[in-house]
């Protein structure tokens, strides 16, 4: 058995690998850049081909071609999305396995593959519909062929690697970092060794020629669109500072990212447990023995693995947020070398012991990973807020509920909510009304009036006071869930029988309720009449005497471009009627320059009967 083991080892660390990325892939909600993804990929099936997309500040096109195929393969589903980088990065623990082995031999690449496996920072982003696990597998295969063309010389090693190290800068942003260490790698063997350099120099050139022409139509995209990269303005000014010629920022970075692997963390959520080391303390200790002894002992391999750890690191110690562990990725195909250096050395000399650290690594690292994957992570800092938890509940909750029509108040109705609802809703049946809380939709329904409106409690979006009060006098039921409120009631269309006001022949207007002071709190009523084509804001203002406003309240959070006929729509206002001699409402284009929709008395405005009680 344990012969067994050791010959198969490998292949016993992909399942492990694979145990660790692929359980229970789509528990937790979608993020937004996992969305935003999605409708990237979905532009990619309607025929917008590219090598770069500017949606959502800006993305490689690579990883999205193959999560294109993935959902055409398997539907528009959270599973589709995330499973190409959960694949991914199985594939990215055997390409360091082989990477280092060809560096190193088989003893060390496999103690390198299995803290690979095992750590939470890999296993975190193969768990992610995101693109930056594409880089480390592309770039770390680049390393591969590029050093068997360094031992023998081989052109087809030369142009594999310069193929996939061109590649690799398709993936991610931080694949920058990738032809900026082959320059520094070739500039130091001239340098150094200028007898070898000169016996490969053929080689060199070869390798430099073909990745420039791959990597020829991003740097020409990107040259002809200045405008396409917007979020690296945002997030550079420690490169900015350093061009100025100040060092600070730069060497409080650095300091963290030297941290990074054993006492300082990523401090966002969004990327890491915050503030979570990369390894727990004993692995830890033994990647700086790691990293010393490569030092100590600097041979080709081990400057080669060093070179390409501290490139990594550039793309987090030039910008904000730092240690970033998203900008260091490229790190990952030797992330795992370092721990396994020392503890080779140390089975050198003592078997034993190595055994017994390899095991408590094993059983500290894998048991680190699933408690942070599954219990910490998921729970903590602003994770339920950016990965829609809320959201994901209601949809899985309305799968199987009563299908009726279904309002979802959420943080984003004009831009995120409605997809992320798409991805999670299986039930194509159920129709649904996208809102936020200053906004009731309440949908036209073939259920006997009856509807459902669904809003986030983690973490909490309350209903504009007036709204919920509304809803409890007209005898909405109530329920609580984990993380969200669901409201059902039956309509009362009755209360609402007077003559409407039409709006541009789009929207009606119904009636509206009382206030009980001059500070007033009260709900227009509308009504849809036919399909929305614009964007539309409603307006309550107080006029004095002169005509001039003195109080208003505009807004109207619902997504308009689901709105449809008989769906009414209740808006909340808060004004002061205070020296007010008239009281308008009506509905306005949010955009220059501010149209308002006319009546068929071709007003732009309804005169409200507003007295104080």
């Amino acid at each position: 058995m344990r012969s067994f083991v050791i010959r198969h080892s490998p292949l016993v660390i992909l399942l492990l690998a694979a145990c660790l990325r692929l359980p229970r892939l789509t528990h937790i909600g979608l993020e937004h850049d996992e969305v935003a993804n999605w409708l990237i990929d979905k532009g990619i099936q309607a025929g917008n081909h590219g090598i770069y997309f500017q949606e959502a500040y800006g993305h490689e096109a690579g990883f999205h071609y193959v999560q294109t195929l993935f959902i055409t393969l398997l539907g528009d589903n959270a599973l589709a999305l995330r499973l190409p980088a959960a694949l991914l990065g199985i594939i990215l623990v055997a390409v360091s396995h082989r990477l280092i082995k060809t560096l190193y031999n088989r003893q060390t690449a496999t103690i390198a593959a299995l803290i690979l496996a095992i750590t939470f920072f890999p296993t975190f982003y193969s768990r992610l519909a995101l693109r930056a696990i594409m880089l480390p597998v592309l770039s770390g295969a680049s390393a591969y062929f590029f050093w068997q063309a360094l031992q023998h010389q081989h052109r087809r090693h030369t142009i594999t690697a310069a193929l996939l190290a061109g590649l690799s800068l398709y993936t991610y942003m931080a694949g920058r970092v990738v032809p900026i260490f082959y320059a520094l790698y070739f500039g130091s063997l001239f340098l150094f060794s200028w007898g070898q350099a000169r016996a490969r120099l053929r080689g060199f050139l070869l390798f430099s020629l073909l990745g420039c022409v791959v990597i020829a139509p991003l740097l020409w995209y990107l040259a002809s669109h200045p405008g396409a990269e917007a979020r690296t303005a945002e997030i550079d000014a420690p490169l900015r500072a350093l061009l100025a010629g100040d060092l600070t920022l730069v060497w409080a970075n650095a300091k963290l990212i030297i941290g990074v692997f054993g006492w300082s963390g990523d401090p966002l959520w969004r990327q890491n447990v915050a503030f979570a080391p990369i390894f727990n303390p004993l692995t830890a200790i033994l990647f700086y023995a790691g990293v010393a002894l490569a030092l100590w002992r600097h041979s080709k391999a081990d400057m080669f693995a060093l070179l390409w750890l501290a490139t990594a690191t550039i793309p987090s110690t030039v910008t904000v947020d730092a240690p970033s562990t998203i900008r260091m990725i490229n790190m990952l195909p030797f992330l795992g070398l370092f721990p396994a250096l020392a503890i080779t050395s140390l089975l050198q000399k003592n078997a034993m012991l190595g055994r017994l650290l390899i095991a408590v690594c094993f059983i500290w690292g894998s048991t680190r990973t699933l408690t942070y994957t599954h219990r910490i992570w998921p729970n903590g800092g602003d994770v339920p807020f950016v990965w829609q938890t809320a959201l994901t509940s209601a949809a899985r909750y309305a799968d199987t509920a009563a299908p009726y029509p279904t309002t979802f108040v959420g943080w984003t109705p004009a831009t995120m909510d409605a997809p992320t609802i798409e991805l999670a809703l299986k039930n194509d049946q159920i129709g649904r009304r996208f809102t936020g809380a200053d906004t009731l939709v309440l949908p036209a329904s073939d259920h006997d009036n009856l509807v459902r409106i669904m809003r986030p409690t983690t973490p909490d979006l309350p209903l504009a006071p007036i709204l919920e009060r509304w809803l409890q006098t007209n005898g909405a039921t109530t329920t609580a869930h984990p993380h969200f409120a669901s409201y059902e009631l039956r309509v009362p269309r009755d209360e609402w029988s007077g003559q409407p006001t039409l709006f541009g022949e789009q929207i009606a207007f119904l009636g509206h309720t009382d206030c009980a002071t001059a500070a007033c709190d009260l709900i227009t009523i509308w009504q849809v009449t036919a399909p929305i084509t614009r964007d539309l804001q409603i307006f309550v203002h107080v006029l004095d005497a002169a005509g001039n406003i003195i109080s208003q309240s505009d807004g109207m959070s619902a997504n308009e471009q689901f709105l449809q006929p008989g769906d009414l729509i209740l808006q909340a206002h808060t004004v002061d009627l205070t020296g007010g001699a008239a009281v308008h409402t009506g509905i306005y284009e949010p955009h220059p320059p501010y149209p308002r929709l006319l009546t068929a008395a071709a007003a732009d405005y309804f005169s409200l009967s507003l007295e104080t009680r």
